[in-house]
């Protein structure tokens, strides 16, 4: 039952990363990456740093290192995060 579950989870998780990567700018498509890993890794209400290099990023999201680049550096001007000596924290 165990085994079940977790291949339908991670069947789940696949679709909706799928469904992601058709549907969502770049932006929401990193912010829902940097939300996941927050719930996998944060505490509510505190910013976490994100452990992942921007070519990580990219390979996650199918999108080239420039373009993570340049939606990070977009999203740290709307506040949506902050960059701390080169370090991303979400």
């Amino acid at each position: 039952m165990e085994f079940t579950k977790s291949i339908a989870q991670k069947a789940i998780g696949k679709t909706n990363n799928l469904k992601n990567l058709i549907f969502l700018n770049p932006e929401d498509q990193l912010m829902n990456i940097l939300v996941e890993f927050k719930s996998k890794n944060g505490v509510e209400g505190q910013k976490v740093m994100v452990d992942m290099t921007r070519q990580e990023l990219a390979n996650l999201t199918g999108f080239r290192i420039e373009t993570v680049i340049r939606t990070i550096k977009k999203m740290e001007k709307e506040e949506k995060l902050s960059i701390k000596k080169g370090k991303i924290y979400f």
